[in-house]
């Protein structure tokens, strides 16, 4: 028999009125229970975990339930996968034999049906569900938890089936987060929402805080205010209100040698009252090493219930000191007293130009002036950067021009400086036309 001539026949077979009914009802059921699929499989794919553990802490057992079902994903995809592929095929040969029924030339009736089948699975049944069940992804899958746990139960044997590849090829579990993945959600969430950007800039500086070395934030030796354990009692009384500062590293003999901190209210307290020499009230401090991460430093501290801590070079000399104050505020941002004078270390003079503070840290100054460079230098401070790069402790007014391998320029001038370090400088970012003219 000629199979056109039996497709004929069976296109004749089911022209009846209520034949076409019941394929017409069939095809809208199997078209809603497709869209049912997809938005399921969107919704449980898309859900966060954690506002469902919120939604969870705060009484719903639904979210408790979809939680538990996403800790095997892939049962869930496979589900709502072999589901829908199964009622796409059935409800296409359906919707072939309705419009047969219709449309009596065979390929005029295949040929609208192939047309009408994909503009309606494609919108009713997969893009107009996954969308609306992107938009709340938490609510749609607690909403077809029950629909999803059905057709599971229905469809387990071909489920089982089809999970067999996992058993035969084993994958390697994923790895978590890394640090730079974890780094590049919370910017993208920042700019998309700016309105909880400062909430965003506190999730991203606690992730990179376990990466910021005690070096990088610490008080330079050079900067460093300190006294003699041999010290008039009265010069030292000066130190305190010129510098307003609460404590003070002593030492004996030089600065490489720190005995101890002096906090000024025992030294008003007890030494000037004479009920302590100098050198009792000096409590013990605690040494760290430059390299050490802010994170254990921080840690250290606390457990010497200190709030500063003298940072030692690989000699074993002083480097420099570190306060508690000084760690929370890479966490925090600033933090000001009613005594503390706001220091401003980069100043945007013009467009493209700033004026920089040479003890600014070399990485939050290409990170306001938004210069990318993937070159990595030795110095952490702007004024060591500059002599760095030109070997050697420049004059006022020297300076030099620096591309970074990205082709990005920069026009760098000393405007400070004394006979032994960088002050200040004035940095241009240069664009392609400026560039070129400077060449």
């Amino acid at each position: 028999m000629d199979p056109l001539s039996s497709i004929g026949q069976i296109f004749l077979a089911v022209s009846s009125t209520p034949t076409l009914i019941i394929l017409g009802v069939s095809i809208l059921v199997l078209i809603f229970l497709s869209s049912g699929f997809a938005a399921s499989e969107t919704s449980f794919m898309s859900a966060s975990k954690i506002r469902l553990k919120i939604l969870e802490n705060n009484g719903s057992k639904k979210a408790s339930k979809v939680l538990k079902k996403l800790e095997n994903p892939d049962i869930i995809l496979n589900t709502s996968l072999i589901g829908n592929n199964i009622v796409t095929i059935v409800s296409a040969s359906l919707a072939t034999l309705f419009f047969g029924g219709l449309i009596y030339s065979e390929a005029i009736a295949t040929l609208v049906s192939s047309i009408v089948m994909t503009i309606i699975i494609l919108a009713i049944a997969d893009i107009i569900p996954k969308s609306i069940a992107k938009e709340h992804p938490e609510k749609a899958a607690m909403f077809f938890y029950n629909y999803i746990s059905f057709w599971r139960i229905i469809l387990y044997p071909f489920i089982a089936f089809f999970g067999l590849w996992r058993k035969i090829y084993k994958s390697k579990p994923q790895e978590a987060h890394t640090t730079d993945e974890l780094l590049t959600i919370v910017e993208e969430a920042e700019n998309e929402n700016e309105e909880v950007s400062d909430e965003l800039k506190l999730i991203k500086a606690a992730i990179e805080f376990e990466d910021i070395d005690v070096y990088d934030i610490m008080v330079p030796r050079v900067n460093v205010i300190s006294v003699s354990d041999e010290e008039c009692l009265e010069t030292i009384s000066k130190i305190y209100a010129k510098h307003e500062f609460s404590r003070l590293p002593v030492y004996h003999g030089t600065i490489d040698t720190i005995i101890g901190i002096l906090n000024e209210k025992d030294f008003n307290k007890h030494v000037l009252t004479k009920e302590q020499t100098l050198k009792d009230a000096v409590t013990k401090s605690i040494c760290l090493s430059s390299s050490m991460k802010i994170s254990a430093a921080l840690k250290e501290l606390q457990k010497a219930r200190s709030q500063m801590a003298i940072v030692v070079d690989e000699f074993g000399g002083t480097a420099g000191i570190v306060t508690m104050e000084d760690i929370l505020e890479e966490l925090v941002g600033e933090i000001y007293d009613e005594h503390d004078e706001e220091e401003i270390l980069v100043k945007n003079v013009s467009d493209n130009v700033y004026i920089i503070a040479g003890q600014e840290r070399l990485e939050k100054c290409f990170e306001v002036m938004d210069f990318d460079t993937k070159e990595e230098f030795t110095s952490s401070t702007v004024g060591g950067w500059v002599m760095e790069m030109m070997e050697k402790i420049p004059l006022r007014g020297e300076g030099f021009n620096y591309t970074s391998p990205s082709g990005k320029n920069l026009k760098v001038k000393v405007t400070k400086a004394t006979a032994r370090r960088v002050t200040e400088v004035k940095i241009e970012v240069l664009d392609e036309e400026d560039t070129k003219e400077e060449n």
